[in-house]
């Protein structure tokens, strides 16, 4: 993945970015992330994962339902 990303990381390095992003964000704050198919549209986002993350969000707000 490392090749194809277009920021030279693996998919692990930015998952640990998304995470990062994500920390101390609400359910509704990270459901709230701007998408472009899939993929982060937010710049700030944008510089550290390149990756779709639809996945990753739908995992977040099924985390919180349970969290309730």
């Amino acid at each position: 993945m490392k090749q194809a990303s277009g920021i030279g990381k693996e998919w692990f390095e930015q998952s640990e970015a998304f995470c990062k992003y994500i920390k101390g964000k609400t359910v509704a704050d990270v459901k709230g992330i701007a998408l472009e198919d899939g993929y982060p549209a937010e710049e700030d986002l944008l510089s550290s994962v390149t990756m779709h993350i639809t996945d990753f969000i739908a995992v977040v707000d099924e985390a919180g339902a349970y969290a309730k």
